[in-house]
């Protein structure tokens, strides 16, 4: 009984000792659970993704945001390794391997690695693995934490990336780049600092500042220059680098670096202050331009600049000198053009005035006829080079105005007929009648090409005729002018210098009195008209010459106002009542003017200059003025200046007459005051016609007689010619062959009037030659020999 009393009293301390050791393991449990919820809370409610496995590694338990990271619910992920789960094809093998030799191992771990959702993305996550162990040491479970890291490795990538082109662009750049902590150090001296400077990256970095390679002189100048700039001392050395960095203000300069070998060189160096989030100085960058074959180019251009500057002022001198020679050519032009134009003036004067005396005889008015023609072909030579000077001078401008081109072609036909008739010429217009050709344009550039192109057709052709069409097109409207003659042609060898001045062709050559401009300035007003003269042409079949030019219709037509010739006989009305004063420094020209205007019944005083027209102004008050421009003392400017300060243009009206006959002359005799101007040599028509014109009176006119050729000497052959000529005395054709070598005309009508009668067919036939200047013609008339050596040649 003791025995077993002592037994139970065993059992019930052991007893009470379990039940004292299950009551400490409950409290203990009690407590695991509280800290179990606890921590299954923190799981439940994290942003990472938590995972709990058994020891062979297959899930047991996933929060939430496992499922919101890879897309799998808890329900699919029971059972299931992460692994055979989330990794994939891209996923790292060696970062595989890790992973299972630590959890073989029972180690704690942390990783990252590419996994993939649900869907198929890849993330990065971190993974940190625990094992889990009772008391006993005994693997319960496995916890994974992982935390998304896609965006931190994104970023890091894409530093990464960035740092990659940095260090390309820094290896690659052209200029060198040099980077310093803010204690001048270097930490940066890129392969173009290398290259540039002759020292290794390895010799520098960490080591020295950019003063190695300054030129200390250079250093301490430009801290001087700081000095001066910003009021206050600057330390030689980095500083002086820097400093107006860290002002933030401009920090380009040129420099001299030296080279490793000793080799100074000149660079352009930008110094820029590093800063980090804070706004604290980390460093300096310098960017260095080799400034070598820019400053050798610069001294290349400095001389090339200094001899193109020897070069302008050598251009300028030649061009000061042109210019002063266009002036004088000019000038010199001007002065021949008023002095060849003065005694013209005289000349056709005169003769217009002796043709109109029917009481000369027919020889005497031969004479005077052949006086005028000779003086008209003077005074055309003359228009044309004046012309040719003015183009070249770019000084013709185009005068734009309406008028009736199918009434200035009938005048023209008028004007050439006579001399076309006078050789047998058919000469005929041809135009739609019913088209309006009322114009715009240059009339005057158009009617001097006309007369060009017109008078060569005539001069030209010897039997047949001249056709001379008119033709208007539309879209854009342009006019042709085309001239059809049926002379002697054009080689094809010379059609293209036909538009060269002063050159001819071998049948112009033919033809004396001519001087190679007429086509060259025709071409050359075509042209300014936006327009060009073309040429068909066969030897012996004749000549087309086609002038086409842009035109535009009038802004408002009228009736036709071409120009007709007609000379005035004491036809003006009224004009007793008029009294009109000659102002001309050349006594011949006032003489020639108030002849003129006596025989039409004016009243006429004249005066020798401007002071003496005042005079007479004020004193007779004519009712018109008739004033030169160029005379000595007061001009004739300055005269109409003078005499509109005292009269009005309704109580004197003021001609201007002129030989200085270019556009500008006509518009500064009128800025000064005229009411209008006439070019010297003064045609009588148009005298009396602008006479009547402003001052209102009637003005009746005589067609003028139209002066025929000699008809029997026109329709002779050449060979007849000959013929005839051979049978005068041998001492009076060799006597006619010196005359006609020399051009002496006069010895010429002396020869035939001594041995010929008027009407005598030779007379009549070498007198036809004459008037045209044609004297290798009078040359072949009377020496056979010189056509049979002209058809050899």
């Amino acid at each position: 009984q003791k025995h077993a009393l002592a037994e139970a009293q065993k059992q019930a301390t052991a007893q009470a000792a379990q039940q004292s050791e299950l009551q400490n393991i409950n409290a203990r449990l009690r407590e695991q659970e509280k800290e179990t919820r606890k921590l299954a809370l923190v799981a439940a409610r994290t942003t990472n993704a938590v995972v709990l496995t058994d020891p062979q590694g297959l899930i047991i338990w996933v929060n939430d945001g496992f499922t919101r990271l890879t897309g799998y619910t808890q329900e699919e992920s029971l059972g299931k390794s992460p692994g055979s789960m989330l990794q994939g094809p891209e996923t790292d093998p060696a970062a595989r391997r890790y992973m299972r030799q630590c959890l073989d191992r029972k180690k704690n771990f942390t990783i990252e690695i590419l996994n993939y959702s649900k869907l198929g993305l890849k993330y990065w996550v971190e993974v940190e693995v625990q094992p889990i162990l009772d008391e006993t040491g005994q693997l319960q479970y496995f916890m994974a934490i992982e935390t998304d890291v896609t965006e931190r490795k994104r970023a890091e990538r894409t530093l990464q990336e960035a740092n990659a082109l940095q260090r390309a662009i820094l290896s690659g750049a052209g200029n060198a780049v040099i980077a310093t902590d803010k204690n001048g150090i270097i930490e940066l001296f890129n392969p173009a600092a290398e290259r540039m400077l002759g020292y290794s990256a390895s010799e520098l970095v960490g080591y020295k500042t950019p003063e190695v390679f300054h030129v200390r002189a250079e250093v301490a100048q430009a801290a001087q220059d700081l000095h001066q700039e910003l009021g206050y001392e600057v330390p030689m050395g980095f500083k002086t680098f820097v400093l107006k960095a860290e002002l933030g203000l401009p920090t380009q300069r040129e420099w001299t670096f030296v080279r490793k070998d000793g080799t100074p060189f000149p660079v352009l160096l930008t110094v820029s202050a590093l800063f980090d989030h804070r706004r604290n100085i980390t460093g300096y960058l310098g960017l260095a331009t080799d400034l070598t074959e820019i400053k050798r180019h610069e001294r290349r251009l400095h001389l090339a600049m200094t001899e193109l500057a020897h070069e302008r002022d050598r251009a300028n001198a030649m061009a000061a000198q042109a210019e002063a020679a266009t002036r004088a050519k000019q000038d010199f032009l001007a002065s021949m053009s008023h002095e060849i134009r003065t005694p013209l003036n005289i000349i056709l004067g005169n003769t217009q005035l002796l043709k109109r005396d029917t009481g000369l005889s027919t020889d005497i008015k031969d004479k005077v006829i052949s006086i005028n023609r000779s003086g008209e072909h003077l005074l055309t030579i003359l228009n044309n080079i004046l012309d040719l000077a003015k183009i070249e001078a770019g000084q013709v401008q185009i005068q734009s105005e309406d008028f009736d081109m199918l009434a200035l072609a009938t005048d023209l036909v008028l004007l050439f007929e006579p001399a076309a008739r006078a050789k047998n010429l058919a000469f005929n217009l041809t135009a739609e009648r019913h088209q309006s050709y009322w114009l715009r344009s240059d009339a005057g550039k158009i009617r001097q090409v006309l007369v060009n192109l017109l008078g060569n057709a005539v001069k030209f052709t010897q039997t047949g005729g001249i056709e001379f069409v008119l033709e208007l097109l539309p879209d854009p409207l342009r006019l042709i002018l085309s001239i059809k003659d049926t002379g002697a042609g054009i080689r094809a060898d010379e059609l293209n210098q036909l538009f060269t001045q002063f050159k001819q062709t071998s049948s112009g050559r033919n033809q004396t009195g001519g001087t190679g401009l007429g086509l060259a300035i025709s071409q050359k007003f075509a042209r300014l008209l936006g327009g060009a003269i073309t040429v068909t042409s066969e030897p012996g079949e004749g000549s087309t010459f086609r002038f086409e030019l842009p035109v535009a219709y009038a802004q408002s037509a009228g009736p036709s106002q071409g120009h007709t010739d007609m000379l005035v006989r004491n036809a003006i009305a009224n004009s007793r009542d008029y009294r009109i004063l000659v102002v001309d420094d050349v006594a011949e020209n006032r003489d020639f003017m108030a002849e003129c205007l006596t025989q039409a019944g004016f009243q006429v005083k004249t005066a020798a200059d401007g002071a003496q027209a005042l005079d007479c102004g004020a004193d007779w008050l004519p009712h018109l003025v008739l004033m030169d421009t160029r005379m000595p003392g007061m001009s004739g400017l300055d005269a109409i200046q003078a005499l509109r300060r005292n009269f009005s243009h309704d109580t004197m009206k003021i001609l201007s007459v002129s030989a200085m006959a270019y556009p500008e002359d006509k518009v500064a005799a009128l800025d000064a005051g005229a009411n209008d101007f006439i070019a010297k040599p003064v045609q009588v028509p148009e005298l009396y016609a602008k006479i009547a014109a402003h001052l209102g009176l009637k003005l009746s006119a005589v067609s003028r007689p139209v002066e025929t050729e000699p008809p029997q000497g026109a329709a002779l052959s050449l060979p007849a010619l000959q013929a005839l000529a051979q049978q005068q005395p041998s001492a009076w054709r060799q006597t006619m062959t010196e005359a006609a070598l020399l051009g002496d005309y006069q010895q010429i009508h002396q020869l035939l009037h001594s041995r010929l009668t008027p009407d005598a067919p030779l007379r009549l036939g070498i007198e036809l030659l004459a008037r045209e200047y044609k004297i290798d013609r009078i040359m072949e008339v009377i020496d056979p020999e010189v056509s049979a050596v002209k058809a050899s040649i």
